[in-house]
């Protein structure tokens, strides 16, 4: 009996060591739900965000946060959450509105182009946001229209301006309206779009090429668009009521660089999981 209980209690030390360092190995590799997949989770580091971009990330504005409201839904100010402080006013025409389920069921703000509705640093009466000397650049965001066609084919949405540069979207006509990245209203990168759809859409510009994306697809390749920023400004809708923006915008961020392909892959997931 006693060689029994000998070998029996021998039996569970060996069993607890086992134990003890199974336990172990798996709390090394298990780390943020995931075991040793390679995400920032395992990784040991938070998830990518704009943020993750540091000193290059321009402007990022979020629809639900730094939403100021007048009146009933009107969105007089968009607070810029990059820390840079180029928050979005009104610049002329009227306010955009607020929806708290305006696209996919998340808050965006929503433009209606008949009334000239325009955000902007600045109010466009200087040249505030300081992009630095390089000559790329991206814009990425989520995004949906509401029309096949506007007066005129253009439909001036998010840019980001220096000179006559812009990043917009155009309506190709006929049913299909496409994201365009564009120089001086001349096409140079279209990606096809859906009519009252949730888009993850962005241009993406290294200097020589303009690329623009939806929904993670990149669209045909184009010239440069940039230049060398220097000082301009962020705008947001159109002051124009036949081209200005129709529909709703939920997360739009500007970046004075352009992005990596691991980065594009990163803004995209980030954009997906704010869809």
């Amino acid at each position: 009996m006693e060689t029994t209980m000998r070998k029996l209690l021998t039996f569970l030390i060996a069993l607890a060591a086992v134990v003890a360092v199974t336990a172990s190995s798996f709390a090394q590799g298990f780390n943020g739900g995931c075991f040793n997949c390679g995400c920032p989770a395992c990784a040991g580091g938070a998830a990518w965000t704009p943020a993750s971009l540091g000193a290059n990330l321009i402007g990022w504005y979020k629809a639900d946060t730094g939403i100021t409201i007048f009146s009933t839904s009107s969105v007089l100010a968009w607070a810029d959450q990059s820390g840079n402080g180029y928050n979005l006013v009104q610049a002329g025409g009227a306010l955009p509105d607020f929806n708290a389920t305006g696209l996919g069921g998340k808050p965006a703000v929503v433009w209606t182009r008949a009334s000239s509705q325009q955000l902007a640093t600045g109010a466009l009466t200087s040249a505030t946001v300081v992009w630095g000397t390089g000559s790329s650049y991206a814009i990425f965001g989520i995004a949906s229209t509401t029309v096949n066609s506007v007066t005129g084919g253009y439909s001036d949405g998010w840019s980001a301006m220096s000179g006559d540069f812009n990043a917009r979207t155009l309506s190709a006509g006929g049913s299909t309206p496409a994201l365009v990245a564009d120089y001086n209203a001349v096409s140079q990168s279209s990606k096809a779009m859906t009519i009252n759809t949730s888009h993850r859409i962005g241009v993406n510009d290294d200097g020589t090429t303009a690329t623009a994306y939806v929904d993670g697809s990149a669209g045909t390749g184009g010239t440069s668009l940039s230049g060398a920023f220097s000082t301009g400004y962020i705008v947001l809708g159109g002051a124009n009521p036949t081209t200005g923006w129709d529909g709703p915008l939920s997360e739009l961020i500007f970046v004075n660089r352009n992005l990596t392909p691991t980065e594009l892959t990163q803004m995209d997931a980030y954009l997906a999981s704010r869809q």
